[in-house]
Formats: structure tokens, C-alpha cells, sequence
């Protein structure tokens, strides 16, 4: 897809994203997605962006625990979210092995708010088919969002990631 300068989106699945209070490994469901760089100086063939649903709350997972036994566990503390350090270990790993490369960093995050923020039941896995529909859907044209009050002019997909507004 990379040869033919598509557009990548990849739904992660992580089995065993943490520990829920029992002990026991939860999973979680994320995005992540290349897109061509059209830049004329072509320093990267594309840039990745990952999106979490956690939004701003991805911040604070800056340890690992994994499960020692039923009832003990270990805390690894880290210097980064884990799962921004995962995709920067994936996309260091791709840019060695791969012919095209990829740009990563902190402004590819999406940061904005905690769509799971009360979520109790685990709906992580709806998050990465509502932002492919939308993203797909909204990636060349612009669209109106109405409200009650007015309606609000929302760019492109592909010009809010071109000004660094992945959080909008």
C-alpha cells in the first residue's frame, strides 16, 4: 500500500493492555494511521498518527503492570506512555526494515478528550469503526456540524491533520 501511497488505517488490538482490579488483563482497541506525505522536500514518505481513545488521560500511563500471580502483580515505570513508547519502538523497527519512511512524534498523538472517561462495560473496540467512518467520510470535504444554537464549519479531515488539529 506504502509503494502505492494509500492510505494505511490499522485497528490495534491490545490483549494485554492492563490490569483491572481483580488482577486480570484487560484489552483495548486503538488506531493507527499512515498517511502519504505530500510534501515536495519528501524528508518522510509518510506520517503515522495513533489514536487512542483515551485521549488526554494517555498521559498518565507512563508505567506497565503485568501479572506475577492471580493475586501479585509488577509495576514498570516508564518515561512515556507505554503505548506512545510501542508505537515509537514499531515505527523505528518499520523505518529500518522498510524502504519508505515514516515520521513519528508527540503532535501525532491524538490528545483531546476521554471518550471512555465513564465507560464501565469496555466499548473501546467501537471507537476505531466510528473514527474510520467519520475519518473516511469527512477526509476531503468539509461538513457542518449543527447544534441547536448554530451551525459549526469543521474542516477536512485531511486539513485538520495538515495543521496539526488531530485533537479536533
Amino acid at each position: 500500500s506504502m509503494d502505492k501511497n494509500k492510505i494505511i488505517f490499522i485497528i490495534l488490538y491490545f490483549q494485554y493492555y492492563g490490569l483491572d482490579i481483580n488482577n486480570d488483563y484487560e484489552a483495548h482497541s486503538t488506531v493507527l494511521l499512515f498517511l502519504p506525505e505530500n510534501n515536495k522536500k519528501k524528508y518522510f514518505d509518510y506520517n503515522c498518527y495513533y489514536i487512542n481513545s483515551h485521549g488526554i488521560n494517555s498521559l498518565d500511563d507512563t508505567f506497565y503492570e503485568y501479572r506475577l500471580s492471580s493475586k501479585r502483580k509488577k509495576k514498570c515505570k516508564l518515561n512515556k506512555p507505554f503505548d506512545f513508547k510501542f508505537i515509537e519502538m514499531l515505527v523505528h523497527y518499520l523505518n529500518k526494515n522498510i524502504t519508505h519512511k515514516i515520521k513519528y512524534n508527540k503532535k501525532h498523538n491524538y490528545l483531546g478528550v476521554n471518550f471512555q472517561l465513564a465507560d464501565s462495560r469496555g466499548v473501546c473496540f467501537m471507537y476505531p469503526i466510528v473514527i474510520f467512518y467519520y475519518f473516511f467520510k469527512n477526509y476531503l470535504n468539509q461538513w457542518i456540524l449543527k447544534t441547536q444554537k448554530e451551525n459549526i464549519k469543521i474542516k477536512s479531515g485531511h486539513d485538520l491533520i495538515k495543521n496539526n488539529q488531530l485533537d479536533l
